[in-house]
């Protein structure tokens, strides 16, 4: 098992509000995150940080060397909390603060068992003989529009509001993660990121560059193709090589 992440403040936004953090405990163990921070000023930037953090304090400190997938979710859920309590204490401390928060998308991989939170539109991926499978729904207005039938997944890509994320870590103090346990097989590849990769890229780019097996430069030439299709947002990868 192999892993990596990359952040980058792309070619438009003064600051990078993105944020990734990721572990490798040993040959058959990782944790990881990748945080997507909103607010004014550098607002955004300190929520993803603190979120991103905390979490990966929170996991270290919980996961073991024998685990079942109840305790992984019982420590992820923990995680998530502490996570957002820090960063809702931190968006209710001082004024240009209020309302920033964050999305997060990270997990815990334990000998071929992965298990994922989500909160907001940073997404993961599972990648598997040449195809990309989106494994986390978006936490977002234009993903509602999806789901009702008003708009087709790729008119949501264009969408003027697809922007707008209906739940975040930060703004509330307790939002809901939703919790996805599967089983990775070798050769399958996990891809995490924020908007800034998935607006930037059609599905069949990413496939391309993610049949690497080099996880460090498939990274860099994801956040690459990225900038040279506009580079509008902060763009954050992670991917792990079972």
């Amino acid at each position: 098992m192999n892993i990596f992440g990359l952040s980058d403040v792309g070619r438009v936004r003064p600051n990078n509000e993105d944020h990734c953090r990721f572990e490798k405990l040993g040959d058959g163990q990782a944790i990881f995150v990748v945080c997507d921070g909103m607010g004014g000023a550098r607002a955004g930037q300190i929520a993803s940080e603190i979120a991103s953090d905390v979490f990966i304090e929170q996991l270290r400190g919980y996961v073991r060397e024998k685990m079942t997938i109840r305790y992984m979710e019982s420590v992820l859920q923990n995680a998530v909390s502490f996570a957002n309590y820090d960063t809702y204490k931190m968006a209710n401390s001082e004024p240009q603060y209020h309302g920033m928060g964050t999305t997060l998308v990270g997990g815990i991989y334990h000998n071929g068992q992965v298990i994922l939170a989500n909160i907001g539109d940073s997404r993961a991926y599972l990648f598997d003989g040449g195809e990309l499978r989106q494994l986390t729904r978006d936490h977002s207005f234009v993903e509602e529009l999806v789901q009702r039938g008003e708009i087709t997944q790729e008119q949501a890509r264009s969408h003027p509001r697809k922007n707008i994320i209906t739940r975040a870590m930060g703004p509330d103090r307790r939002p809901k993660a939703d919790v996805y346990p599967f089983t990775m097989e070798p050769g399958q590849k996990l891809l995490l990121c924020s908007d800034g990769l998935s607006n930037m890229l059609e599905q069949a780019q990413m496939e391309e560059i993610l049949t690497g097996t080099d996880v460090e430069t498939v990274c860099k030439n994801l956040i690459c193709a990225a900038n040279e299709n506009g580079g509008t947002d902060n763009i954050t990868v992670l991917v792990l090589y079972a």
